[in-house]
């Protein structure tokens, strides 16, 4: 049977620049593939392997938000799972790549052996050693960055157990049958600060990081405090406004573009500290069983038995981090103007 050398696994963490690596990658399949790597093509057209971790995990639950994104029912996600994972196997069979790239962040989650043990038999069927990637980022930027994507979607978002990156992790690196090989998403430490130049660098050794294309790929889309805090107003219906409010959250952006000195989202000092302290049992497990340390962390100062939940609860924005108020009331009466006109009319603004 025919099998390539190895089949790399990317899976993550979500909010590490998965999707601009996918992104950045897909764009130059056709260069990959004539270095011997095949980038399987499926949806959604960012690369995101989502549909193989149906398929190779047993994911058989599909939420509503899935189907959106992926323009399917839960019948066809699961169908397409299997169409995607035998177009792999007819690929290896007649045209045999050296290697394999798989990435969808969804497989950043907690799995049992016998998942685990079943995703092992399959993926030895079409190489012959396999490895799993994740790069990992410190709680403040992950926590700061999960809320701005949920804030974009007009939701709040959730706090990750105190063990999160263990419990996904530590199971992996048990029972999977190759190396789990884990990075710090951090620009002080990624290969040209940037996740597509390291990837490709320690990773896909047969291609130059200077053959993809950066310009277009933004390691983190950041909008300013002042934003969030609009934002999460209308979210939590602090804020009184009566017509679309997704108009408005994309005014709030088109305007924070535009709109000088933005206050750059960081946590107060009392909300980081009681974060850390949350995350400690990760921090500390990361640290003294992988060797994964963050730049900026004090380790010394994180006390897991002293966790303030308070400083972690919050009605406002501003109650985490620094707003400037002059800015956010400037920000909302120009996202306002235009997002209280008829839909026609701001793509008409938009055009001319």
């Amino acid at each position: 049977m025919k099998k390539a050398e190895e089949l790399l696994l990317h899976i993550g963490q979500e909010k590490t620049g998965t999707t601009s690596l996918q992104w950045a990658l897909k764009q130059k399949a056709h260069v990959l593939r004539e270095r011997g790597i095949l980038l399987p093509d499926m949806p959604p057209e960012t690369g995101n392997a989502v549909l193989l971790a149906h398929s190779l995990f047993g994911h058989t639950e599909v939420s509503k938000g899935r189907e959106i994104w992926l323009k399917m029912d839960r019948t066809e996600i699961l169908r397409a799972a299997d169409r995607a994972w035998q177009d792999i196997l007819e690929t290896v069979a007649s045209d045999t790549p050296k290697s394999i790239l798989i990435s969808s962040e969804v497989l950043f989650r907690p799995m049992s052996k016998a998942v685990i043990t079943s995703a092992n038999q399959q993926i030895d069927q079409v190489a012959e050693t396999s490895r799993i990637i994740a790069y990992l980022r410190a709680p403040d930027s992950h926590y700061l960055s999960n809320l701005q994507q949920a804030l974009k979607g007009l939701s709040t978002a959730s706090q990750p157990s105190r063990t999160s990156a263990r419990d996904t992790l530590l199971p992996l690196i048990k029972n999977w049958n190759g190396p789990v090989s884990l990075n710090v998403f951090d620009r002080k430490t990624l290969n040209g600060g940037d996740i597509i130049s390291d990837f490709v660098k320690k990773y896909l050794p047969a291609l130059d990081p200077a053959e993809i294309n950066h310009r277009n790929f933004e390691i983190n889309t950041t909008h300013s405090t002042e934003a969030m805090a609009i934002l999460h107003d209308l979210t939590t219906h602090t804020l009184e406004w009566r017509f679309d409010p997704r108009a408005l959250a994309v005014e709030v952006f088109k305007a924070d573009r535009r709109l000088e000195q933005p206050t750059p989202p960081k946590l107060r000092d009392a909300t980081n500290a009681a974060l850390l302290n949350w995350r400690a049992p990760d921090l500390f497990w990361m640290r003294d069983t992988q060797g994964i340390t963050f730049p900026g962390i004090d380790y010394g100062a994180i006390d897991e038995n002293d966790f303030d939940g308070a400083h972690l609860e919050f009605d406002r924005i501003e109650t985490i981090c620094t707003v400037n108020p002059a800015r956010k009331a400037e920000l909302f009466r120009r996202a306002a103007r235009r997002a209280r006109l008829p839909q026609k009319l701001r793509q008409l603004l938009y055009k001319y």
